[in-house]
């Protein structure tokens, strides 16, 4: 009887192409590490973009209040002045 057969049929012999469980939770394992490892860096690099973001709007802020200043002689009290 051919392998091919033997898939059909179901029967399997040790030494028979596939995967075991041992290897299955092997894979397993590494890609939790790798996930252990990569989530914390993507949520950590999320935080810096939302940070350098609102750096970027409080510089924007300041320097739309400089002309402000210069014609009023005060900074305005609120972001619709």
């Amino acid at each position: 009887m051919n392998l091919r057969a033997q898939h059909r049929r179901g029967d399997h012999e040790a030494g028979s192409p596939g995967f075991s469980v041992i290897e299955l939770l092997v894979v397993m394992a590494i890609i939790a590490v790798i996930a252990t490892i990569g989530v914390p860096q993507f949520l950590n690099a999320a935080d810096r973009a939302r940070q350098r973001g609102t750096m970027a709007d409080m510089h924007n802020i300041a320097k739309a209040n400089a002309p402000m200043r210069l014609d009023t002689g005060s900074y305005a009290s609120a972001l619709s002045d």
